[in-house]
């Protein structure tokens, strides 16, 4: 599935650009009533398929707390991590107890 970033999150810098092509293996989404809501706490909408729906979101400044539905791990080996996992394990070993 094509997806697509908002400029300025942290997902993009991960990713290098504003869109990506992931593997989408199930049928969870956002229930759009809750979409409204979701909009108005300090959780943001950061990433969406070319349908719209909702695919990745943030709570900004936090270090990293970054959801998906996608499954980046699929594309993950331990040769070629995927970049998700990468920031992941870049945010954990930076950070100070």
């Amino acid at each position: 599935m094509q997806l697509s970033f908002e400029q300025g999150s942290q997902i993009a810098a991960i990713y290098g650009g504003l869109s990506a092509t992931e593997h989408y293996y199930c049928n969870f989404g956002v229930n759009p009533d809750c979409v409204p809501a979701l909009k108005q706490g300090p959780m943001k909408i950061t990433g969406a398929d070319t349908e719209g729906e909702i695919r990745v979101i943030e709570f900004p400044g936090h270090p990293f707390f970054i959801g998906t539905l996608f499954v980046p791990q699929t594309r993950s080996t331990p040769e070629q991590p995927h970049p998700l996992v990468t920031a992941f394990l870049a945010a954990v070993t930076d950070r100070e107890d």
